[in-house]
């Protein structure tokens, strides 16, 4: 789990974006057409749960894009997206 409580705890700002830790919250800002963050996660094979909880002071669509050591780039293949 991330808490935030010292810092962005990894995630950095890859494109278009900011991230900042602020109370106990990842703190993202857009600044462009394709914003997007990042971060290493490392766990043994199988199954993963991914719980967000967010604001947002527009209406859009967020994506989470994901790769493994078998297949390190990003593509459409992995991905989730919500409103």
């Amino acid at each position: 789990a991330w808490s935030f409580e010292k810092g962005t705890d990894g995630w950095d700002a890859l494109n278009h974006s900011t991230v900042a830790a602020q109370g106990g919250k990842l703190v993202v800002r857009a600044s462009g057409a394709d914003p997007y963050i990042g971060t290493r996660v490392r766990m043994s094979g199988g199954a993963m749960r991914l719980r967000i909880r967010m604001t947002a002071d527009r209406d859009d669509i967020m994506q989470v894009f994901w790769a493994t050591e078998d297949a390190p780039n990003f593509d459409g293949g992995r991905q989730v997206a919500f409103p």
